[in-house]
């Protein structure tokens, strides 16, 4: 529950005081100490009452009292120490120690106030130790290794390339989750793609001797089920659909259709002359006949012997299908036997029709035929979910019907369906213990009429490790349905102490959360980005619900505050009484939503223990809430992202814990002081909206952000500095090459000369750690002074860790380091003016998976993309007015999926159906040539297209005026 991750964060701050800190707590010493023993008791308590999820009352309010008392000890012991510790960092000598003893008086009714509450918590403590006892809170037993229901951590998969092949295999096995909401529609889909695969030209096309052509041969089967016989039954029946389907709609791409069931297959002559009865029309003078007089003269100029008969069908059906496109259906070909009586008449009859024609076959047999006939199984979304599961956990028997039988519990509720599928994808090693209890929570569920929904999201957020549980809870101070960022959710838990680990980065730790909600299906992916990583996710509408419901009654969230504040504070911020000041803010502020409530908030005693405050997108701060802010000394989180400020108070070197400073999309160009230390800061963040670069019409623009404040080598800890403008103070860069965790690093450099040069020198400090460099020129057009070959120096030791490249205005002797950049994945450039032997260089690079290529990227016209060049590369966006053709030699990137190209004018883009792996293309211009999309239509992929006119459309990803779409 939450109260452990409450309990692992105060216990980590507890020790590191009575370790480091003990000598100037003084007489505290002893009151955190026994704090501090109290916690540990409680905390073993609670490890074991995490696994017993069927608590009382009574257990629920001793826990919500655990995690109130837990936040205020590690609030106050922590203003304490930095009263105290704050000492330290004054300088030494004579007129250091005059400062330290004024510092000290200056703050002793501060240190008195907070050494008073540390002594109540103290008695409270030991309060909350003996309420367990009173009321029986008693510790269950520790399950046995082979009954634990659920694991706290996740199968561990191997690293390495064959990895990560088993790890795509598996995660393809997931049912696609699109149009899951809508059974119907995603069946609808099922029966349109086995349609689209069968009605389509391209395909399994067996070339013979002497010009003859045998037709397009498509079995249609479906799983059998020997433990789930209704399962087996729901599947034929699908299929039989689509079959009819097939059959009853209007193709005017064939000439003739028959459809011939299994009571007709039981010999040749039957079988050719029921296909001939509804391919070829009766003679003119038998139309008036009745059928079976028709029937009865056909038989009889036949002929009486069956072998004459046979033969003359042959020659007759033979003779109609020639030259024509037809489709023959055989519904239930039940065994081998009955295919080989059948199948050297129907190939010889059907071996002079067009190209284009099709034998569609159903048969339970899935072995019936072979190569090169392409075998099709379409499934319900139940099928399906019990083929793909069984595949994943690779099992049979017993376990298998216990897998079967869980999902039979949770139809028709796909929602449920998918969870229960993403537990078997963390651990598909689960005992028949975990189903057996899976199964008896389900039928209990079922029997009560409760939703299997529901629970099964309460079984998977029981299955997360105890130490991701808090910040699960944690996403639900967002609103539902709307994208939440996730590196702004993964900085938030860091600062509230959600990510504890002393192991790994705390980014790491919190990314490996971020994996672990994802694998198990309890957050959905939104945006993904060009290398492959989930930008963005959501929260689907029950796991909100249930979540919700738990983070209420564990007390997690400040259930007193409006839900549209409550995104902007601490999960912990206890301002309940506060709110209805609050509403009256905001009523008479006309809506101005958290800032109106600032006001009051700073009232608050708990407002020097906010560690998070996000004020993204809020408008009216004024100078006074910014100095007001600077007060909350115990500050990590700051995000003052897409807000209308224009400066920063001097005030904010107060904020000495500040670990993440967001003042992107602001009009802040500098620090109110040259000079600032924040010792603690992790994450610089500046900048406007978007990458640096240029406008899609060519059109260069200047790249704002926040002027390089001097003294930043002091900032030891800072891992981000993404943008910084350097272009009035150059000679600052040195401070950046003392940052040796640093690594993310942007840069604005002005356009004369020395500067390119001095960066480098400080990239050469940074090889070690670097992973992502952005390099932006702002270079006035008429300078004659700009930056030139001989200022682009060769690296001696190039950041090999390096894995995003973002060049803007560097215009020669680019490539020259680049090549030695093996773990690069992803490069975006502008106004470089690549030559096509630099398009060369990048083609060797082995790990690019994403090439962006801005205005004036590349010197020519035309973009060839040679055999044996990016080979693992998946995205390419093209977004240059100068580049009118793009071509893809065979066996040029073999795994590009996604094609974003902008133009002025578009002449050809030629060698797309030499690309296998091609999902997405799109084009954004006024005029895209006939046989470009006349080649996508033929992709074997079905490649979704896009097509965005030039007209109405100002820049790449902005909104568009008109749009048309297909997908084949």
């Amino acid at each position: 529950m939450d109260a452990q991750g409450a309990l692992d964060s105060l216990l980590g701050r507890l020790t590191t005081i009575l370790v480091d800190e003990a000598r100037l707590l003084g007489g505290l010493h002893g009151d955190v100490e026994f704090i501090k023993e109290e916690m540990e008791c409680m905390n073993g308590v609670l490890l074991h009452l995490a696994e017993a999820h069927h608590l009382d009352r009574h257990v629920r309010a001793w826990m919500k009292q655990v995690i109130g008392l837990a936040r205020n000890c590690e609030g106050n012991v922590e203003l304490y120490i930095h009263s105290v510790t704050d000492a330290r960092h004054q300088a030494i000598g004579f007129f250091g120690y005059l400062r330290r003893i004024v510092r000290y008086v200056r703050t002793i009714p501060e240190r008195h106030r907070i050494a008073t509450r540390i002594r109540e918590l103290k008695v409270k403590a030991h309060d909350v130790g003996h309420r367990q006892l009173r009321y029986g809170i008693t510790v269950p037993p520790a399950a046995g290794q082979e009954d634990a229901i659920f694991m706290d951590g996740d199968v561990q998969a191997p690293h390495g390339p064959e990895a990560e092949e088993e790890a795509a295999r598996r995660h393809a096995l997931l049912v696609d989750c699109s149009l899951l909401e809508d059974k119907e529609a995603y069946e609808q889909k099922i029966i349109d793609d086995n349609i689209k695969s069968m009605l389509c030209e391209e395909g399994p096309v067996e070339e013979l001797a002497n010009r003859e052509s045998h037709p397009r041969i498509f079995l249609m089967t479906w799983d059998e089920y020997s433990l789930f016989q209704d399962l087996e039954t729901v599947d034929r029946r699908f299929t039989i659909l689509i079959m009819r389907k097939l059959y009853e709609q209007e193709i005017s791409s064939f000439s003739c259709k028959a459809l011939v069931s299994r009571y007709k297959l039981e010999s040749v002559v039957v079988l050719l002359q029921e296909i001939l009865e509804q391919v070829a029309p009766l003679p003119a003078e038998q139309e008036d006949m009745p059928r079976v007089e028709a029937e009865k003269s056909t038989e009889t100029s036949l002929g009486d012997e069956e072998d004459d008969e046979e033969m003359q069908l042959t020659k007759k059906l033979e003779g109609f299908l020639k030259g024509k496109r037809f489709l023959i259906i055989l519904h239930y070909v039940e065994n081998t036997e009955d295919w080989n009586i059948i199948r050297s008449a129907l190939l010889h009859v059907t071996a002079q029709g067009s190209p284009g024609s099709a034998i569609v076959i159903t048969t339970p047999n899935a072995d019936l035929v072979k190569s090169p006939y392409k075998i099709l199984k379409p499934q319900t979304i139940l099928g399906a979910f019990y083929s793909k599961t069984k595949e994943l956990v690779d099992c049979s028997g017993s376990y298998v019907y216990g897998i079967g039988h869980i999902l039979r519990l949770c139809w028709p509720d796909v929602f449920a369906l998918k969870m229960f599928q993403h537990l078997l994808y963390v651990n598909p090693r689960r005992g028949k213990t975990q189903l057996g209890h899976f199964t008896k929570t389900l039928e209990g569920c079922r029997d009560a009429n409760k939703s299997v929904g529901k629970q099964m999201v309460k079984i998977s957020y029981n299955d997360l490790p105890a130490k991701y549980r808090s910040c699960l809870l944690y996403i639900t101070i967002f609103q539902e349905g709307d994208p939440i960022r996730r590196t702004t959710v993964c900085r938030r838990w860091i600062a509230e102490g959600l990510i504890t680990s002393r192991q790994n980065r705390a980014e790491d730790e919190a990314d490996c959360c971020i994996e672990a909600l994802l694998s198990r299906g309890l957050i959905q992916p939104g945006e993904i980005s060009d290398r492959g990583k989930i930008k963005t996710f959501t929260l689907h509408r029950v796991v909100h619900e249930v979540i919700t419901r738990i983070a209420r009654d564990v007390n997690f969230v400040d259930t007193d505050l409006p839900p549209d504040l409550a995104r902007h504070l601490p999960v912990h911020s206890r301002t309940g009484a506060q709110a209805s000041h609050a509403n009256r803010s905001m009523e008479a502020a006309d809506g101005n939503g958290i800032v109106a409530f600032l006001p009051d908030l700073a009232k608050s005693s708990q407002w020097q223990l906010m560690k998070m405050l996000d004020l993204e997108g809020c408008r009216g701060l004024k100078k006074r809430h910014l100095k007001s802010i600077c007060k909350i000394i115990l500050l990590k989180y700051l995000s003052l992202r897409n807000t209308d400020i224009t400066e920063l108070p001097k005030q904010i070197e107060r904020l000495q814990c500040l670990e993440t400073l967001d003042i992107r999309h602001t009009a802040v160009q500098s620090f109110a002081t040259r000079s600032i230390m924040l010792p603690m800061l992790k994450h610089l963040l500046s900048g406007p909206k978007g990458s640096p670069g240029n406008t899609s019409d060519g059109s260069q623009h200047l790249f704002m952000a926040v002027r390089l404040p001097r003294g930043i080598k002091g900032m030891e800890k800072l891992e981000t500095l993404s943008h910084v403008d350097v272009s009035d103070s150059v000679n600052d860069l040195t401070d950046v090459g003392h940052l040796l965790r640093l690594r993310k690093l942007g840069v604005i450099l002005g356009g004369s000369k020395g500067g390119l040069g001095l960066l480098f020198q400080q990239i050469e400090k940074l090889h070690g750690c670097l992973r992502s460099l952005s390099i932006q020129i702002n270079q006035a057009s008429k300078v004659k002074d700009t930056l030139g070959a001989e200022e682009v120096v060769t690296l001696g030791s190039p950041p090999k860790l390096l894995q995003s490249l973002n060049i803007n205005g560097i215009r020669s002797g680019l490539l020259i380091w680049i090549t030695e950049l093996d773990q690069l994945t992803k490069i975006t450039l502008s106004e470089t003016y690549l030559g096509e032997d630099y398009m060369r260089i990048l083609g060797k690079l082995r790990a690019l998976r994403c090439l962006r290529l801005r205005s004036n990227s590349y010197a020519g016209s035309g973009l060839t993309f040679k055999d044996e060049e990016f080979k693992i590369l998946k995205s390419l966006v093209v977004d240059d007015g100068i580049i009118t053709n793009i071509t893809f030699d065979t066996g040029a990137a073999p795994k590009l999926e996604t094609i974003v190209w902008s133009f002025a004018k578009m002449e050809s883009i030629s060698g797309v159906l030499c690309l296998p792996r091609l999902k997405c293309v799109e084009l954004n211009g006024d005029y895209v040539p006939d046989q470009v999309i006349q080649a996508l239509e033929k992709h074997p992929n079905h490649t979704e297209f896009k097509h965005k006119p030039r007209h109405g459309h100002r820049e790449y990803g902005a909104t568009v005026a008109t749009s048309t779409s297909m997908s084949k």
